[in-house]
């Protein structure tokens, strides 16, 4: 996967504007915190105050169509995470999401699991721990 998620999204077509761009830039900077849509929109506004949360949203989408970020939920929150396999362990009393170096053994059992039940899937399985931390 190329590391420039602009030049990703002008390889798969997609329609660049101002702000997709500002958006995609600001989405990546904040990725490892898994930001939720109102932290990006409140970001994005720091750079240009008219951006909206439906444009931010289509943004996301179009970035996750795209595999550039995917998506997970926490707590009933939309959260941006990176798309290549990992663990995820979130606090539900805080919001708090921590990836997780080394949770192959956890990512190893989950492709099992599908793998018996006959489930297919794309090939980024995600693994997210709900804890009340």
């Amino acid at each position: 996967m190329e590391h420039d998620p602009i030049a990703q999204l002008v390889r798969v077509s997609a329609r660049l504007t101002p702000q997709r761009i500002v958006l995609t830039r600001i989405i990546m900077e904040m990725i490892d915190r898994h930001p939720t849509l109102n932290e990006v929109v409140e970001e994005a506004r720091k750079v240009m105050p008219g951006i909206g949360v439906s444009t931010t949203y289509n943004t996301i989408k179009m970035l996750e169509e795209a595999g550039i970020i995917s998506i997970i939920e926490v707590d009933g929150k939309m959260r941006i995470d990176r798309p290549h396999p990992h663990v995820n362990i979130a606090c539900t009393r805080t919001g708090r999401i921590i990836d997780v170096d080394g949770g192959h053994r956890l990512l190893e059992e989950a492709e099992r699991l599908l793998k018996k039940h006959s489930l297919n899937h794309d090939g980024r399985i995600k693994v997210t721990l709900h804890v009340d931390c």
